[in-house]
């Protein structure tokens, strides 16, 4: 063997092992490319199922944003109801001092003069006392005494 049989049989040898670890190479890209294809069918089986639960979460959301709509509706509806019911009333309260109340404080001396009369009417015979002392036949005695 020569010199040149030598470089023939490096070359060849070089040439092997190229040729192996390509092979060894497109061997673990074809069984990365074959994971990669079972997680894209995982996927392809998983995705229908999560875009339902998607969908199914905004239909959600887009329910309670409706609700919450609606009660904030109700609420505003409710305090504008308040609203009304207490300007009513303050017109009615108004509206009874204005004409109704006024007028019994005018008659307040009228009322004192016909409670004073139905006093006599139903005869009573002695006047009230200072307080702290008896009424009726104690105090007769201590004014005596």
């Amino acid at each position: 063997m020569n010199a040149v049989d030598g470089v023939y049989w490096a070359l060849a040898l070089a040439i092997v092992i190229i040729a192996a670890a390509l092979t060894w190479l497109i061997v673990r890209c074809a069984g990365t490319v074959g994971r990669v294809n079972q997680v894209i069918a995982d996927v392809r089986k998983e995705v229908p199922a999560a875009s339902a639960s998607v969908r199914k979460v905004l239909e959600n959301a887009e329910q309670v944003t409706s609700d919450v709509a609606e009660a904030s509706s109700v609420i505003r509806d409710g305090a504008a109801a308040v609203r009304l019911l207490v300007e009513r009333v303050r017109e009615a309260v108004k509206f009874l001092d204005e004409t109704i109340l006024s007028k019994f404080a005018a008659l307040a001396p009228l009322f004192v003069l016909v409670g004073s009369w139905l006093e006599r009417l139903a005869g009573k015979k002695d006047k009230p006392t200072a307080p702290g002392e008896g009424a009726g036949e104690g105090a007769a005695q201590n004014k005596i005494d």
